[in-house]
């Protein structure tokens, strides 16, 4: 190993300054999504449960799932674990 080489535990140290920095810089936007949850069920205008179903949804779209290959896959673990 060379002198200019960067020891794992570098960069296990620079890896986590980094993250900080990075989740400090998130943590506006994390309250701000927070609030607004907040802000919704406080209202009446959704519940908890409406909320994370609408995230889902979100999740869902943004991710392009195919829904009909997911609509398979549930159904058959429904069948196998059910509720």
């Amino acid at each position: 190993m060379s002198s200019n080489t960067v020891s794992k535990a570098d960069r296990r140290e620079n890896f986590i300054k980094a993250f900080h920095e990075n989740e400090m810089a998130m943590k506006p936007f994390k309250d701000f999504r927070s609030d607004l949850k907040r802000n919704y069920v406080d209202n009446g205008w959704l519940s908890r449960e409406e909320l994370s179903t609408a995230v889902k949804v979100y999740r869902f779209l943004k991710a392009d799932v195919d829904m009909d290959q997911f609509h398979n896959v549930y159904k058959e673990m429904e069948k196998k674990f059910g509720t």
